[in-house]
């Protein structure tokens, strides 16, 4: 018999769906509508199927107990802490055009990188990213958190790595000249 897939959902820190206190208990009700409704709607789960429910520290492999028009009951079969894999990986990319750079965001996280940082060269086309505000408060923070969250859904590497702002090349040459580094040349060996 084939193995039904089990889906994973992210649930923002903040969120009520799984409190801190609740982390104990053993059945939570979901009563989020965008959760819901992702639940019911989109992912069409019923009674019975499994899926993983994850935020930035722990995932909780749950089973849906019962599903009503505004709230869904799980019950949490397991909970684990979510820890970076080993050793860690820290991507250094130079600064690609938007579309291609979240791209890379993406395959990063099913790669299990730890951080990623664009790196300014000469050979960049353009400094799109340093052209807004600090990450912090820019406009692609969110664009890029999107990614990074439908990436760990779809591979279940739950990690998400952290994003650096851009640093110059020399720089990263100085602040790494002690550690092994792998340079990946597309005109190299």
């Amino acid at each position: 018999m084939k193995e039904k897939h089990k889906f994973a959902i992210y649930v923002a820190q903040s969120s009520r769906v799984i409190p801190e206190e609740l982390y104990r208990e053993m059945i939570i009700k979901i009563t989020d509508r965008d959760i819901c409704k992702r639940i019911k709607d989109v992912l069409r789960l019923q009674n019975g199927d499994e899926l993983t429910i994850f935020n930035r520290n722990k995932y909780f492999d749950c089973s849906i107990k019962a599903i009503s028009k505004n709230e869904i009951e799980i019950e949490i079969l397991s909970k684990s802490d979510i820890k970076p894999l080993k050793p860690e990986i820290h991507i250094f990319i130079g600064l690609l055009k938007k579309d291609s750079f979240e791209n890379v965001l993406y395959d990063c996280v099913e790669l299990g990188a730890t951080s990623i940082t664009p790196i300014l060269s000469e050979k960049i086309h353009k400094n799109w990213f340093s052209e807004s505000e600090p990450l912090g408060e820019s406009k692609y923070k969110n664009r890029f958190e999107k990614i990074l969250i439908a990436a760990a859904e779809q591979s279940k590497n739950f990690c998400l790595p952290k994003i650096f702002e851009p640093i110059e090349f020399d720089t990263f040459i100085v602040d790494n000249k002690s550690q092994s580094n792998i340079l990946l040349d597309v005109s190299g060996e």
